[in-house]
């Protein structure tokens, strides 16, 4: 029992220190050789030490990556401010999607010399045409508003009347009644490519193509953007907030003209 409340204390003391050691935002060569040491002292597991550290790093780097999220754009500092703490710490960090999106966003809203960068679209058997490039590329929905109709039975009037002992006889008109209404349906759900000549839908039951010359004008939501064209019903194309952002910042840039 002793030595159970002993390895408590230890483990306490141990913890105590690692956050001593991080409470600069850094963890020196020194200071980490001293928390080994004193791990292998109190025959801790050492993996307390990186646990803790990376613990502390993410804690850190929380309230800048959500307002980069809130934003949907990375600025350098920002960047800079992640990378040396996870330097400082000896962490290891890599930006996932949608950070990557967002630095490039932050690009497109302030550097006046922005040039998206183009992709290999064969990976999702595009064929471009000639002189064509492909700039982003997502997962989206296809939608339209489409007419729906509800039925509510039928109303009308008839008159029956005896034609035989026990056999009546109804003459009348029975009319339906329905109610129409629109609603955004679903048509496909697809790979969404942003190219400099076309936008179009890669989908699992119909594929679309909206081509430069086609294309009036477009609307961003929080959940999707909107293509108008210059002939059939407009385009919703559901998505996240990140990726619309960037869709539509790659539509202003290759296809419209910042």
């Amino acid at each position: 029992m002793f030595g159970f409340f002993k390895k408590g204390k230890q483990k306490k003391e141990l913890i105590a220190l690692i956050q001593d050691a991080l409470s600069d935002d850094k963890l020196t060569e020194d200071e980490y050789g001293g928390l080994l040491e004193k791990a292998k002292e109190f025959n801790i597991d050492k993996s307390i030490i990186s646990d803790l550290r990376e613990k502390h790093f993410l804690e850190k780097i929380k309230p800048i990556k959500q307002q980069i999220l809130d934003e949907a754009a990375m600025s350098p500092e920002q960047e800079e401010s992640i990378v040396a703490l996870a330097k400082n710490l000896h962490v290891s960090h890599l930006f996932d999607s949608d950070f990557i999106l967002c630095r490039t966003l932050w690009k497109f809203q302030n550097d006046e010399n922005f040039e998206p960068t183009p992709f290999d679209a064969s990976h999702w058997d595009i064929i471009l045409q000639s002189g064509e490039m492909a700039y982003t590329y997502t997962h989206a929905v296809w939608e339209q508003l489409k007419k729906k109709k509800i039925s509510h039975g039928f109303a009308g009037g008839s008159l029956s009347f005896r034609v035989a002992k026990g056999v009546r006889l109804s003459v009348g008109r029975a009319v339906p009644i329905s109610q129409e209404y629109e609603e955004m349906t679903e048509i496909a759900g697809g790979i969404l490519v942003v190219t400099n000549k076309r936008i179009l839908l890669n989908g699992d039951r119909r594929n679309t193509n909206i081509t430069k010359g086609r294309l009036v004008s477009y609307e961003v939501f929080e959940d999707g953007i909107e293509i108008r064209k210059s002939t059939g019903q407009p385009d919703f194309f559901r998505m996240g907030k990140i990726d619309t952002l960037f869709v539509a910042a790659m539509i202003q840039s290759v296809l419209v003209g910042k």
